[in-house]
């Protein structure tokens, strides 16, 4: 089952139905952990044309990152994991060798 992340608390995904006017509802215990309150904003984003990211916005405007800046910090945590973890390939004598692991 996909998990969502937040700090150190891990969540199961939860299925959320889109209302009318594409409204959306987060789950109580995300909402909780991320301290969101109504009225707040949240920034929300496609990454890899099938994938719906939503950020909580940032209050101070004067150390505002872009979306793809937090998204880029994601998968930068995430390749870092996976190199502790030692779930990495290479290195490749060449690109046939790297593409022959890749559909490995």
């Amino acid at each position: 089952m996909p998990v969502a992340q937040s700090n150190s608390r891990v969540y199961p995904m939860t299925k959320v139905k889109i209302r009318s006017g594409r409204q959306v509802t987060i789950p109580a215990s995300i909402a909780r952990s991320l301290r969101l309150k109504d009225g707040e904003f949240i920034e929300i984003g496609a990454i890899f044309g099938s994938v719906i990211v939503m950020l909580p916005s940032k209050k101070s405007r004067k150390n505002h990152r872009s979306f793809s800046d937090k998204i880029w910090d994601l998968m930068e945590e995430e390749a870092e994991e996976d190199i502790k973890a030692g779930r990495v390939a290479g290195p490749f004598k060449s690109v046939e060798d790297l593409m022959r692991d890749l559909r490995s």
